[in-house]
Formats: C-alpha cells, sequence, structure tokens
C-alpha cells in the first residue's frame, strides 16, 4: 500500500459514511490516520453534531467550554474577527498548543491557527494575562 492508495481508501470510506450524515444529523470529517506499506491503514473519522448552524467537532466544543477562560465572547464561536487586514472566523481551540490555541477559518476555507494576541485583538478583548 502507498500513500496515494491510502487517501482513495479514505475518501472512499467517507463515501460510504455520508449516508450516516443524513441519517442522524450529523457532519463526518476525515481527521488523519496513519498506513504501513505492508498493508495497514488506521483512518481516524470524527462525527460530530451541527448546532445552531455550527459544526461541534472537538476543537469547537473545547472552545465554548474554556473561552471565556481567555476573556472572549460566548458567542464568539462561528463568529467572524479582523486579524492583520484578513477575515477569519473562530471554529475552535487545540487541546495540545499554549503557543497557537486558536482555531480559525479564512474566506478561502483554509484553516489556520492563531494566538490568544491575534483572537483577543480581533475580538477586541484586552490582551492581558489569561484568568
Amino acid at each position: 500500500m502507498d500513500k496515494a492508495l491510502a487517501n482513495h481508501i479514505g475518501r472512499r470510506a467517507k463515501e460510504l459514511l455520508r449516508p450516516l450524515e443524513d441519517e442522524f444529523g450529523l457532519v463526518i470529517a476525515l481527521r488523519g490516520g496513519s498506513f504501513d506499506p505492508s498493508g495497514s491503514l488506521v483512518v481516524k473519522v470524527e462525527f460530530a453534531k451541527v448546532q445552531d448552524g455550527v459544526v461541534m467537532t472537538c476543537e469547537a466544543s473545547r472552545l465554548v467550554a474554556q473561552g471565556a477562560i481567555y476573556g472572549l465572547p460566548d458567542d464568539c464561536l462561528g463568529k467572524e474577527f479582523v486579524s492583520n487586514g484578513r477575515t477569519f472566523v473562530l471554529t475552535g481551540m487545540t487541546a495540545r498548543s499554549a503557543k497557537w490555541p486558536f482555531i480559525a477559518r479564512n474566506s478561502d476555507g483554509k484553516t489556520y491557527r492563531m494566538t490568544e494576541r491575534a483572537v483577543k485583538a480581533g475580538f477586541g478583548v484586552e490582551c492581558g494575562e489569561t484568568a
């Protein structure tokens, strides 16, 4: 097995799982995985509910639970903010990165990791220490 075949199998698995999105009202996302050239493939799949038009991924749920610790507004998930002259939508928060804890999507659809300072400034929150 090579990387191209592993990617093809992952895309095909998502296609086969797609009927579950409608049946259960979920969004399915491939979240990486690993393969071994000898023939083993692990595909990570996330099933997330949609709440008020926002996909509640693990990262989105973490932002809802912990955003207030950073002084962010309660409704910041899925909201636009501007950083360095570009508009982003705040989509979540990582568990493992102290330097780049926030996840945002630009209008081009690309996902970016963001610093606490950039997100706070974008939402007009004073950039002091985290509570």
